[in-house]
């Protein structure tokens, strides 16, 4: 540390043919580094979620019915469908503490129930709203701004 500190100041220890630009072009890097990473705080999931999951509604029209998922803002989600009557809604690094579920079943829609589960991978939060069917039926999911809406077709009669 002597030997650095004492090339930075220009000065080249007893014996030694240093220059300090040398010593200063490896120095200044690596404190660069070291604020940069400081400056861009913790990684994702080190610390709070991004975002939360706010509220769960249902809409019914004509045409079939609709689960909303608002969140706390835009979040990344991933749909599938592991079985005809089930369709999961998955979400990373976003968590679900106090959601409001307002499903309420409705006898001309496909949707039998909404639940909320949440866990945690690789330290990061994850939140699934699982979505039960009672009749298999098409579904599509899209982006509204901080919703998540889930349509599902009409069920033939």
């Amino acid at each position: 540390m002597k030997h650095v500190c004492s090339a930075l100041l220009g000065r080249a220890p007893s014996g030694h043919a240093t220059s300090s630009r040398r010593h200063a072009a490896l120095f200044v890097p690596v404190v660069l580094a070291g604020a940069l990473a400081y400056a861009a705080g913790p990684p994702p999931g080190a610390g709070a979620p991004i975002a939360r999951l706010k509220a769960i509604s249902t809409r019914v029209t004509g045409q079939g019915a609709s689960i909303v998922i608002e969140a706390t803002g835009p979040t990344a989600y991933v749909a599938t469908r592991p079985e005809p009557l089930t369709v999961y809604v998955d979400f990373r690094n976003v968590g679900a503490a106090g959601v409001a579920n307002r499903f309420a079943r409705d006898v001309k829609s496909p949707i039998a129930a909404v639940a909320v589960e949440t866990s945690d991978a690789l330290g990061a939060p994850v939140s699934r709203v699982r979505i039960t069917l009672a009749r298999a039926v098409a579904y599509r999911v899209r982006a509204d701004r901080n919703n998540i809406v889930v349509d599902f077709d009409r069920p033939s009669a």
